[in-house]
């Protein structure tokens, strides 16, 4: 929508610093969410012959893969600082 903007240096170094934050942030739930629903899934599902499949590293990997599948095309979207301002400073109406 707004591709041909020009952003300041510090909006850039802001950009990444969020960037990188959500990033952590996807990792943290990613893995979390892992842990606690792929040991279930496997069991609803009745897979039991894989055994590195009942590891918490490999649970919490996947789940940080699923995580970034579904919502990582979001990541340039929550970072983009001119539209966030724009939207706090209208009290959060959709301003085109």
């Amino acid at each position: 929508m707004h591709s041909n903007r020009k952003y300041s240096e510090k909006e850039v170094r802001l950009m990444n610093v969020l960037k990188g934050i959500v990033i952590i942030i996807y990792i943290i739930l990613g893995a979390a969410l892992g842990i606690l629903l792929i040991p279930e899934i496997l069991k609803d599902f009745n897979i039991n012959g894989y055994p590195f499949l009942h590891n918490y590293y490999i649970d919490g990997l996947i789940g940080i893969v699923v995580f970034f599948l579904i919502f990582g095309f979001f990541i340039n979207k929550v970072t983009n600082i001119r539209d966030l301002s724009i939207f706090y400073c209208s009290g959060g109406r959709a301003v085109s």
